[in-house]
């Protein structure tokens, strides 16, 4: 499974460091796509996404579109405003 840690404000270095050790030593790849300045970085890192750790990024139908193998959106605050919930319930995805 591919892990995808997409933000455009980055987590501390510690938080991200902690969250990788976790996914690699269950044996998951863990990649990191941070300060990303245009939509299109984002549409090709979540391309052989299983599973997404966010923070507001927009997760819409174009992005979930672009990741066909997606399972499940993490969202790292409070709320579920920047992800499109209906377009992921219509994927099976899990947020």
């Amino acid at each position: 499974m591919k892990v995808l840690i997409a933000t455009e404000k980055p987590f501390a270095k510690s938080a991200v460091d902690g969250i990788k050790q976790i996914i690699e030593a269950a044996g998951h790849e863990c990649s990191l796509l941070e300060k990303y300045t245009e939509k299109q970085q984002l549409l090709d890192a979540v391309a052989t996404a299983n599973a997404l750790i966010i923070r507001s990024d927009k997760m819409d139908e174009q992005v979930m579109e672009a990741a066909p193998n997606l399972k499940i959106i993490v969202r790292a605050g409070a709320g579920y405003d920047n992800v499109d919930l209906e377009a992921a319930t219509a994927r099976g995805i899990v947020v």
